[in-house]
């Protein structure tokens, strides 16, 4: 019994996940959350945080069972929170909603929270189980968590090179930066629709003007973050287009890690770096990263003038978590 029981909270709380990943790119400061209410194995609401300073999603779906939610279990792949923020505390509505059980991915690492809300439904008398599938739940609100506890946003390197680790900077063939294929592509707008903010430097839009915008996948553009501390940038430069916002920082002063706290203070909490070998190299030479994308391409570039993507001598440490095909190029995914 206790088995099956096991097998079905695993089950809604993989349906949480599903509902909060619809709030992917709208939610920050907030994590994602989903909830759903369960009563006599049937799923009778389902919600998630669409946007910070809006309703979370457990009392979306405690809005939507009504009277339903009385004697049911609340399905959440996060803690709820306890505290007055932007809204009241969710724990307060679940036990006036009288929910008799409610489980739980994992705890918020929020020191306002972090399993305060679980002992105060503990308290109201309702069962609380937590840790289910706790390590899914915590990856998935990774950039959360690396943000609320450190003030610093969740740095991803994205490196697209040839298979001899070149970076093509030839400007006489059309189009020829685009090192990776089309799949690659269409996975890096992707990935921009996930984070808060993607950076580059100045010799990238000198090099390349880039828009740096979602195009190839539906989402929303990031904020794009641009460090040019000799004003290089031309005005008219495609990443100054209205697609997105822009921000620049052109203070000479300013260190990357200034600067990448500067970016958490605004309520940045993930940055996908898009840049060339130098700054690419301060990144890792700085250990300001926590995962890196990496695409290869397999053909090689020759040419005297060609850069290597890393242009230090340290020795990276880093562990190779997952290899996927895209077309004809490879992303490698590691972890710092």
């Amino acid at each position: 019994m206790e088995d099956s029981q096991n097998i079905k909270d695993e089950k809604y709380i993989k349906r949480a996940l599903e509902l909060a990943s619809q709030g992917r790119g709208s939610t920050s400061p907030n994590p994602l959350v989903g909830a759903l209410i369960v009563k006599n194995n049937e799923i009778i609401s389902e919600a998630y945080h669409e946007k910070a300073g809006q309703d979370h999603a457990e009392i979306i779906a405690i809005k939507k069972a009504g009277y339903a939610s009385k004697d049911s279990t609340l399905y959440l792949n996060l803690e709820p929170c306890c505290h007055y923020g932007k809204t009241p505390p969710c724990t307060k509505a679940i036990i006036e909603a009288s929910i008799k059980r409610v489980v739980i991915g994992c705890k918020d690492e929020n020191e306002k929270v972090n399993g305060k809300s679980i002992e105060i439904l503990k308290q109201a008398g309702i069962e609380v189980k937590e840790g289910v599938l706790e390590e899914e739940c915590k990856e998935f609100n990774k950039f959360f968590f690396h943000w609320i506890k450190t003030g610093f946003p969740y740095v991803s390197l994205k490196i697209a090179c040839s298979l001899n680790a070149k970076v093509n900077r030839n400007k006489n063939i059309e189009r020829i930066n685009w090192i990776s294929g089309e799949q690659s592509r269409i996975k890096v707008h992707e990935l921009r629709s996930l984070y808060d903010c993607v950076l580059t430097g100045s010799g990238t839009v000198l090099a390349d003007n880039p828009m740096l915008t979602v195009r190839s996948f539906g989402g929303r553009n990031p904020l794009r973050v641009v460090l040019d501390r000799r004003g290089r940038c031309p005005l008219n430069s495609k990443i100054f287009d209205p697609t997105a916002k822009t921000l620049v920082f052109s203070s000479k002063d300013q260190t990357l890690k200034e600067i990448l706290y500067d970016l958490g203070k605004k309520e940045n909490l993930s940055i996908l770096v898009e840049a060339g070998p130098k700054l690419i190299t301060s990144f890792l030479d700085e250990d300001l990263f926590q995962d890196i994308f990496y695409f290869i391409n397999p053909n090689l570039i020759i040419q005297n003038n060609n850069k290597s993507f890393y242009l230090g001598d340290k020795e990276l440490n880093l562990k190779l978590k997952e290899i996927k095909n895209l077309g004809e190029d490879l992303m490698l995914y590691f972890k710092s």
